[in-house]
């Protein structure tokens, strides 16, 4: 992967609002798509069948069935490729990252994923990512967390 080890962190990416997408996810996002990664939605849907035996044995042994479709939920990856889903995050939202895994943790269970990425700026609060991933036995999910530094 010769994105991490070419990208350039810019001051812009620190100070500049990004909105729904910050600058540094833009630029990231756009450089792994030119190598073939893309943004994937995975929507689950759970279908399940009730059969109803006949009540009296008079009537035919038929069975009745009686289907439902229940939506779950969906999961947005910014950059999937080969079951690798890959995404650019600020590492200051605990509350975002937290979301962010806990979809990695889903993917992963449904066996759509075999591992996740997660790239961050820089921030003062992102140590607590590497010590939340070792000790909280929830995250199955096998994560490589990397942030862009400033030299």
């Amino acid at each position: 992967m010769d994105v991490p080890r070419t990208f350039e962190l810019i001051d812009d990416d620190l100070v500049l609002p990004g909105g729904e997408e910050s600058g540094l996810a833009k630029r990231v996002n756009r450089a792994f798509r030119s190598r073939g990664w893309r943004e994937a939605r995975i929507d689950v849907r759970t279908m399940s069948d009730l059969y109803l035996t006949p009540l009296t044995v008079d009537e035919e042994p038929v069975f009745r069935v009686v289907g439902v479709v229940t939506e779950e939920a969906s999961y947005a990856v910014e950059n999937y490729r080969d079951r690798i889903a890959l995404q650019a995050e600020s590492l200051g939202s605990p509350s975002a990252v937290e979301c962010l895994l806990r979809d990695f943790n889903n993917l992963y269970d449904a066996e759509y994923i075999v591992g996740g990425v997660v790239i961050g700026a820089p921030s003062s609060d992102a140590g607590w990512l590497g010590s939340r991933l070792k000790t909280d036995e929830r995250w199955i999910c096998p994560i490589l967390a990397v942030t862009v530094r400033q030299d």
